[in-house]
């Protein structure tokens, strides 16, 4: 039986019936996943930093594990067709601003941090200084918001150039090439969300790749 790969959202395959298997404990440099069959595995922690998150955020809100299994495979045909009722996720907890983590793919030009890196889930802040340029980057199979706290943020793409100011939402479909600037005299400062899988950055040499 061959030790399962780490998803990107911190979960595995159980190799010994397939359900989704999440972290349950660390032990030296690996992570013991627990399945609901109650079947448990190894795998190797993560190297990056981001990836650690994700695993210490399940480590830490193991209440809410339950809830996404739930989700899921709780009607899985595969599995028998099983339902199964979704409850409280429960532990909530506050991520202070000296746990965000670098990201670990950045982007020339600004500075991100993840406060929240789980099931999929990302969310976390982006810095920009004034008259900085960020690179052409695209955010893979996740679907982004940015939200403007403070500052300018100047969008571009190849729909265009467009400026959203403080208070102002931004959406950027997955897959879509952009670069972000900072055009005003104070630095920018957003708050970003996003969901998905797969890499959360992918940066590409220009606006067509």
């Amino acid at each position: 039986m061959s030790a399962p790969a780490l998803h990107a959202d911190g979960t595995a395959d159980c190799p010994a019936c397939g359900l989704a298997a999440f972290p349950f404990r660390t032990l030296g440099v690996e992570v013991v996943l627990e399945c609901a069959n109650r079947h448990r595995t190894s795998v190797a922690l993560p190297a990056d930093p981001a990836g650690r998150v994700v695993v210490d955020n399940w480590l830490a809100k193991r209440g809410a594990q339950l809830h996404a299994q739930h989700e899921r495979w709780g009607t899985d045909d595969r599995k028998g067709g099983t339902s199964v009722t979704s409850e409280s996720a429960g532990g909530l907890r506050v991520i202070g601003s000296s746990e965000r983590v670098p990201d670990s793919a950045p982007t020339p030009g600004m500075t991100r941090e993840h406060a929240i890196a789980q099931g999929g889930l990302w969310a976390g802040v982006v810095r920009t200084d004034p008259g900085v340029v960020s690179g052409w980057h695209h955010h893979g199979e996740h679907e982004t918001t940015i939200y403007v706290a403070e500052g300018t943020l100047r969008m571009e793409s190849t729909d265009g150039v467009s400026d959203a100011r403080t208070g102002d939402f931004i959406h950027v479909p997955p897959r879509t090439i952009h670069r972000e600037s900072n055009p005003g005299e104070g630095p920018s400062l957003a708050v970003f969300s996003r969901f998905g899988r797969g890499p959360v950055t992918v940066n590409v040499e220009g606006p067509s790749g």
